[in-house]
C-alpha cells in the first residue's frame, strides 16, 4: 500500500505487479472499479 505516486507509477510498469486502487465511499473502503456483485462474500466467523 502506498500513497507515493512515483512509486505506484513505477510499479504499474512491471508485468509482475498487480495493483488495486482504493476509494472511500460513505465511510467504507472499496476497490475502485469493483461492483457490488464482484465483492467476495464476507461473514463474521462463529
Amino acid at each position: 500500500m502506498s500513497h507515493a505516486s512515483r512509486l505506484i507509477a513505477t510499479l504499474k510498469e512491471s508485468p509482475n505487479c498487480n495493483t488495486l486502487e482504493l476509494d472511500k465511499q460513505l465511510g467504507k473502503t472499496c476497490i475502485r472499479g469493483q461492483g457490488m456483485l464482484d465483492e467476495p462474500p464476507w461473514h463474521w466467523p462463529d
